[in-house]
C-alpha cells in the first residue's frame, strides 16, 4: 500500500512540474529558459516532452481557452504593427504574413482537405469500360466479316 501512495505522489509531482513548464511556455519562455528555471528538467528535450504531455492533459475546454488566448495575442501584435503596415513598412508586412500564417496554423486552415473525386474516378472508369466494350465489339464484327467473305484465288 505504501508503494501506491509513493507512486501517486510521484505522478502528482510530475504533473505539477509539467503544468509549471506549460505555464512558463505560455508566458513566452523558451524551452532552454524553462530548463534553466530549476523546476526539475535538465534540458530542452525533456522540457519539450513535459510541455507536450501537459498540453495533452488539458481538458478540451481549457484548450479552447488557450487557443482564444493565443489568437488574442496575435490580434494584439497585429494592432501594434498596423500603423507601419499601412505605410508600407516591409518589415511590418513580413510580420503580418507571419502572424497570418500562425493564425492559420492555430485554426487548422493550412490542412489540406481531401477532395472527394470518387465520382470522377468512377465516371472515368465507366467511360474506359464502355470504350473497351465498343472496341471489342468492333473487332468481333470485323473478324466475323472477314470469315464470311469468300476467299479470292487467282487462276
Amino acid at each position: 500500500m505504501g508503494n501506491s501512495s509513493a507512486r501517486d505522489n510521484r505522478i502528482a509531482n510530475t504533473r505539477e512540474r509539467q503544468k509549471k513548464a506549460l505555464e512558463l511556455r505560455k508566458a513566452g519562455a523558451t524551452y532552454e529558459q524553462i530548463a534553466e528555471a530549476n523546476i526539475g528538467y535538465a534540458n530542452r528535450g525533456t522540457v519539450q516532452k513535459a510541455v507536450k504531455r501537459a498540453i495533452l492533459e488539458i481538458p478540451r475546454e481549457e484548450a479552447k481557452e488557450v487557443l482564444a488566448l493565443e489568437l488574442s495575442r496575435l490580434d494584439d501584435a497585429l494592432r501594434a504593427i498596423w500603423p507601419k503596415i499601412i505605410t508600407g513598412d516591409l518589415w511590418a508586412i513580413d510580420r503580418l504574413i507571419n502572424l497570418q500564417n500562425r493564425r492559420a496554423q492555430y485554426l487548422g486552415l493550412n490542412e489540406r482537405i481531401p477532395e472527394d473525386n470518387s465520382g470522377e474516378v468512377k465516371a472515368a472508369l465507366l467511360g474506359f469500360l464502355e470504350g473497351a466494350k465498343a472496341k471489342a465489339a468492333e473487332i468481333e464484327a470485323r473478324e466475323a466479316t472477314e470469315q464470311e467473305l469468300p476467299t479470292v484465288t487467282e487462276d
